[in-house]
């Protein structure tokens, strides 16, 4: 009310032309405090702080996984609506800002107060075999026909390891939250590891074949979670093919792969990204392996003895391959050969795993 009986007063000394013009500034003026003073959210899309992101991935340790340090050398690419109806992003690609260490796409959105947000991304190794659909949420995967163990050494995996984050949620965007995409891994990384007990003098690995499994089919997320309820996306699998992949290393006694105490160590050793599954009962890893059984490491070929191993995995937990899951097989040599399964930790503790459905 003060600065409309201010603006009235001044008018009381004017001629009639004054009068009107200073009435139109003064309005002018008026209206715009107004606009200043009500923070009703409608103009607040041109003036709000950018909205920015943050994005967290599961470590792997191994290199036919995506680690944090991939994922911050690639792009990630984002889908976000406002109210629901409104689209901000339809894929669009998000680069790490090295200085600020968040994540930006090329066009600029902003908060605007009151809106609801709901946003999620997703990210993948390489789209060499990959077809996405449905914004993300449907891919067609066909898995490396072959293993290049060269390849895997060199840190170049043709496997295709895709991540979906949950889905986050803003209730309002007065809260100016960082976008946290957590990405989880649709795949299962399957680490086969061999060593040796340290009483034998010497191994050395001359096959190793993994056999019988799907590496082509269609994922569809059925339920994505939300970020920080504790749940996990859930994926439904409808296999192209037969189960008879193969993968394996192959060498000779003069080249072969020489088996040592430590997991680090060991050059006897493969990784995959697998679709996730349920093992058959064909489902089969072979080892073949020389061991000395001289105590001398030196010894001649002839005193090097050849085994060979063939484990039916159905047989061993996990014999199902979840989504999300680090599979590891160890199989230890001594006096003979054991091997044992376990679902491990990826590098990062709090490591993310997915929830399979069977195909019906």
């Amino acid at each position: 009310m003060l600065r409309w009986w201010i603006g009235l007063r001044i008018l009381s000394n004017c001629n009639v032309e004054s009068i009107m013009s200073r009435f139109l500034t003064y309005a002018i003026v008026g209206m715009a405090l107004l606009v200043i003073g009500c923070d009703n959210g409608e103009d607040y899309g041109s003036q709000g702080p950018e909205i920015g992101f943050g994005v967290s991935a599961v470590e792997a340790s191994s290199r036919a996984g995506l680690t944090q340090e991939d994922v911050e050398d690639m792009r990630v690419y984002v889908y976000g609506v406002q109210n629901s109806t409104t689209s901000l992003y339809s894929g669009a690609a998000i680069t790490k800002d090295p200085d600020t260490g968040r994540w930006y796409p090329s066009t600029i959105r902003r908060w605007v107060t009151g809106a609801n947000y709901s946003f999620y991304g997703y990210a993948y190794s390489t789209d060499s075999g990959l077809t996405i659909k449905d914004d993300g949420m449907t891919i067609e995967v066909s898995q490396p026909a072959s293993y290049d163990y060269a390849a895997e050494a060199a840190g170049n995996s043709p496997f295709i390891d895709y991540l979906l984050s949950y889905s986050f949620k803003v209730a309002d965007g007065r809260m100016r939250p960082l976008v946290d995409l957590q990405l989880e891994h649709a795949m299962t990384l399957v680490d086969i590891r061999v060593v040796k007990d340290p009483s034998i003098s010497g191994v050395i690995l001359t096959n190793m074949t993994l056999k019988n499994i799907f590496r082509s089919g269609t994922m569809k997320c059925t339920a994505q979670a939300i970020t920080n309820s504790g749940d996990k996306n859930t994926w439904s699998v409808a296999f192209n093919g037969s189960n008879d992949a193969t993968y394996s290393i192959n060498g000779t006694f003069a080249d072969g792969y020489s088996v040592s105490e430590s997991v680090a160590d060991t050059e006897a050793k493969m990784s995959i990204m697998a679709l996730p599954q349920q093992l058959t009962a064909n489902a089969t890893l072979t080892i073949t392996y020389y061991v000395n059984e001289k105590s001398d490491p030196s010894a001649a070929e002839d005193n090097w003895v050849l085994h060979e191993n063939t484990f039916r995995l159905y047989e061993y937990t996990p014999y199902v391959w979840q989504s999300g899951h680090h599979v590891v097989y160890q199989a230890t040599i001594d006096t003979g050969i054991h091997l044992q399964g376990t679902v491990a930790d990826w590098i990062n503790v709090d490591y993310i795993e997915g929830t399979i459905m069977p195909e019906i």
